[in-house]
């Protein structure tokens, strides 16, 4: 559970933490900074409220497409942010003079680590896109990490000679000649991101939302140089990450949707083409039956066979426009369907099929074809079973929440613990999917053998 927890939340309980401490820094240091510091300071502030924004993202419904690279560029930018608020708090403070040469340490860490993880949230990206040899990746990536480590390990130095920077005893920060040194590896390491990307055959947008993490540095390193308490390169890096997320993983949870509409789409097709088949498997042996019945009729009884054709013209015109229906019909035309075919199937089977409606005044939809597969199963699988037959029961009512629909016969039953054989019972399973697609509704069977069997179908006053 607490794994479960951290693998989520780590990176927002991070930043949370570190936007506390750069903003009691804030408030505890604000009165004693030149009005450029603590404009930076706040600006830097602002940097986090952003970053700590898109951390909340991270623990949301898209949590799980989010690369780690992603989320630890968040964390580290946090920390460049948190490092600008502190070096600017503590300038010309002698007695913090370690903490100042810690904070510039992990400041310029923190860009060459930025840098790094850049490239491996690139490679990642576009690995997730297209293949790319994985050899000559494997190359680069040792030769950004040998890159990154000789950056640390200048930073590392420079803590004992100083020639890079250096904190003197007032607690100023002071450049060194060779300042310019600090910025060769991560430059570095931001160019060989760039040609990847660059020699990449991808869409133009994707190239330009992540190519500004290269660009806009470069772009704004002189406002760096001159106005350094301003921190203009935390202000860039907040900027490109929050582009990229809202370019590319925003895009991406748009393309989810859309697939989860054309699954949709496609289930409620595969549920069509479902229907239609049950339909052509219903048809054939009925209609053999009810004509070999009529042929039977026209010479005992004529004006019974031309009442047969009557109903069976009319459940024939029914089927057909069902079998055209992609939307859920009234209860009126699905019963006008049925009555016709309890008519046909009554003068076929005669007095060994007692057929009974007790249907209320109500108006309400369900999927086409639901109630006649149903009575089928009880006609052929129930009460004919038995040499004397049986009778069925159709109840349609309104409840307080839902529509029922009840129909019982008093058959053979079939005991419900043993596998239903799909192939015997037609159309089951596929009444029981369209209901729950189509209108949410349900499909209960209750039987005891020797007894009959119950089916019940609820549908929901409120549409789902």
């Amino acid at each position: 559970m607490w794994k479960q927890f951290l693998k989520h939340t780590w990176l927002l309980i991070c930043n949370a933490v570190l936007m506390t401490a750069g903003g009691a820094i804030l408030l505890r240091y604000g009165q004693s900074m030149t009005n450029e510091a603590y404009l930076g300071g706040f600006c830097a502030f602002m940097c986090m409220g952003i970053l700590l924004i898109l951390s909340i993202s991270c623990v949301g419904e898209i949590a799980g497409d989010i690369s780690s690279w992603f989320k630890l560029l968040l964390l580290l930018d946090m920390i460049l942010s948190l490092t600008s608020i502190g070096t600017n708090a503590f300038e010309g403070n002698a007695e913090l003079v370690l903490v100042n040469y810690f904070l510039e340490f992990l400041l310029f860490s923190s860009v060459t680590l930025l840098c790094c993880f850049y490239w491996y949230y690139i490679r990642r990206e576009l690995m997730a896109e297209r293949k790319l040899p994985v050899e000559s990746m494997k190359r680069r990536s040792r030769a950004v990490n040998c890159t990154a480590g000789v950056s640390i390990l200048l930073l590392i130095l420079n803590q004992f000679s100083g020639f890079l920077f250096r904190i003197n005893e007032a607690g100023v920060y002071q450049r060194s000649p060779l300042f310019l040194i600090s910025w060769v590896c991560p430059s570095l390491v931001l160019v060989s991101t760039t040609v990847l990307i660059l020699s990449q055959k991808i869409r133009l947008s994707w190239k330009l939302v992540h190519l500004s993490y290269s660009i806009l540095p470069v772009v704004i390193y002189p406002i760096q140089v001159v106005h350094a308490k301003m921190m203009p390169l935390n202000i860039a890096t907040t900027f490109s990450l929050l582009l990229m997320y809202c370019v590319n993983y925003m895009n991406r949870r748009d393309v989810m949707l859309k697939q989860k509409e054309r699954l949709a789409v496609t289930e409620k097709e595969m549920l069509e083409l479902e229907v239609q088949l049950m339909i052509s498997q219903i048809q054939p042996h009925f209609l053999y039956n009810t004509i070999a019945m009529i042929r039977g009729l026209c010479r005992e009884d004529p004006e019974g066979a031309a009442d047969s054709l009557g109903y069976f013209a009319s459940f024939l015109r029914g089927s057909l426009h069902m079998m055209q229906e992609k939307e859920c019909i009234s209860i009126e035309e699905e019963l006008k369907l049925v009555d016709s075919y309890m008519y046909l199937e009554q003068k076929r089977f005669g007095e060994r099929l007692e057929y009974i409606e007790d249907v209320e005044d109500v108006s309400f939809r369900l999927p086409a074809m639901t109630i006649e597969p149903l009575l089928e199963n009880a006609i052929h699988h129930g009460v004919t079973k038995k040499e004397e037959g049986g009778m069925i029961l159709l109840e349609v009512a309104e409840q307080e929440e839902s529509y029922v629909i009840r129909i019982t016969d008093n058959g053979i039953g079939f005991d419900t613990n043993r596998a239903v054989d799909t192939k015997q019972h037609v159309g089951m399973q596929n009444v029981r999917e369209r209901l729950r697609s189509m209108c949410g509704g349900t499909l209960e069977l209750v039987s005891v053998v020797g007894e009959g069997t119950s089916a019940v179908i609820r549908i929901p006053r409120e549409p789902v």
